[in-house]
């Protein structure tokens, strides 16, 4: 956001009163005391093991300009502070205040959808970053603290602000998609994700399709092919993604591609080689959404061939002449398919998977993995090792369909050895789960036994 005084910024949300404002300006904000920069507002949240209001002595030395509290804290220090009664409410407020004042010159790109929209994202930014000074969102900043500081803490000389909108239950997406207030917005797939809070796939459907209702007007939406006319209002104008779509990517050869802009009635080649079979449709809906806002097709196309994907999203790590493919910042069906569909198509030696619990898949989880389990026992893995609640599930489908798998001991020490005896120079081994299980961890404990292995 631009620099603006503590005065304004009282005003902008709504608060009553500060407290040595005068004279002081913001110009970015943080709820981790951690991230602090010179010049941040600081919002003090209640946490589930603390409070915000606790770490002010490093907020303020890292360089807070003041703090976002209600009044029954402001005997606990001395510095500047903005009294609200809610600090969460405080800071949507604010961030829908700033984008209300600067979308005119800060045009906004959101995306949403069950898969694929952190990637989308960061590919997005990457193209448009080539082109214009644009914000994207920090890791996966997509709810109603994540929004509002992807506004808060884009930087003042942006051109693009690039929002990822999520969501757990119904409601959520379309009050984030009102304070970004988007030039362009894209839903990027519809899958069994979050089913605990939506209860089936029309209530995914209804809920990402909402953030299309708040695009600015005359912006433009965009779908993937085979959802378009899926629980869209009829008057809702969109354009499509994928084969035979407005814009669609098309393989040529190994590296050599063809971008098919039919809404604009163009086509032009360029290089990549994605690491994923999914990135080509994370790149096909970031490019939609980029053109809307910066047609310069030519800058964009030029740094596919150095796109990167974000964290734990296909990350591959060689260790002892095995390779560690971190794919574990989330699950669902669609996603562990998708996962191993690339390690089966890959030339290692052989081929492991440790598979964990897929989250938030609701009542009918326990069938979601039972079924998952099946198909993890007919792609041909040489090994498959389960990992988590879910565990006990996958093994029933994959052994109802005659095939095997090892349920891995709770104790992480104990688990990675395991993996790690099974192991040799040439092998290639995914990890697969939800957040909540944390396999990364598990990875790292596989590397290290690797190296003490090959040492």
């Amino acid at each position: 956001m631009r620099e603006r005084s503590l005065t304004t910024i009282t005003s902008l949300c709504g608060s009553g009163s500060s407290r040595r404002a005068h004279g002081r300006s913001a110009r970015g904000a943080q709820i981790d005391s951690r991230l602090i920069g010179e010049g941040d507002l600081f919002f003090a949240l209640e946490g589930s093991s603390c409070h915000g209001i606790d770490h002010l002595p490093e907020a303020f030395r890292r360089g807070a300009v003041a703090v976002f509290c209600e009044a029954r804290h402001l005997r606990q220090f001395e510095g500047a502070a903005i009294v609200v009664d809610d600090p969460v409410a405080a800071l949507g407020r604010l961030a829908a205040a700033i984008r209300k004042e600067e979308s005119r010159d800060l045009p906004a790109i959101a995306v949403t959808g069950s898969h694929g929209k952190t990637t989308t994202c960061q590919f997005a930014g990457e193209l448009l970053a080539a082109v214009v000074p644009t914000a994207i969102p920090r890791a996966s900043h997509n709810n109603h603290l994540g929004v509002p500081l992807t506004i808060l803490n884009a930087p003042p000389e942006s051109e693009v602000l690039v929002c990822e909108v999520g969501s757990n239950a119904p409601g959520e997406v379309e009050p984030l998609g009102r304070w970004i207030a988007p030039r362009s917005a894209v839903v990027t797939s519809i899958g069994p994700s979050h089913l605990a809070g939506f209860g089936d796939l029309d209530a995914v459907a209804r809920e990402k399709f909402s953030l299309l209702t708040t695009i600015e007007e005359g912006g433009v939406a965009w779908v993937p092919v085979e959802v378009r006319g899926h629980l869209l209002a009829p008057e809702m104008e969109t354009l499509t993604f994928g084969v035979d779509g407005d814009l669609e990517l098309v393989r040529e050869g190994e590296t050599s591609w063809r971008l098919e802009d039919r809404k604009r009635r163009r086509r032009m080649p360029f290089t990549w080689q994605p690491t994923t079979t999914w990135a080509p449709r994370c790149l096909e809906a970031a490019l939609a959404v980029a053109l809307e806002v910066i047609d310069a097709p030519e800058e964009m196309l030029a740094v596919c061939s150095s796109l990167s994907l974000p964290p734990l999203r296909g990350e591959v790590l060689s260790v002892e002449g095995v390779e560690l493919v971190l794919d574990c910042y989330n699950a669902s069906p669609f996603t562990l398919n998708a996962a191993i569909t690339d390690l089966m198509s890959c030339h290692a030696r052989r081929r492991f998977a440790v598979v964990g619990t897929m989250e938030e898949l609701g009542r009918e989880e326990a069938r979601w993995h039972f079924e998952a389990g099946e198909k993890l026992a007919e792609v041909g893995l040489d090994g498959i090792f389960l990992h988590g609640r879910g565990g006990p599930w996958l093994l029933e489908g994959i052994e109802a369909m005659g095939g095997t798998a090892e349920l891995l001991d709770g104790d992480g020490g104990r688990a990675s050895e395991t993996v790690v005896d099974r192991l040799a120079r040439g092998d290639r081994i995914l990890f697969k789960a939800s957040r909540n299980e944390q396999l990364e961890l598990l990875a790292s404990r596989v590397a290290d036994g690797l190296r003490e292995k090959g040492s």
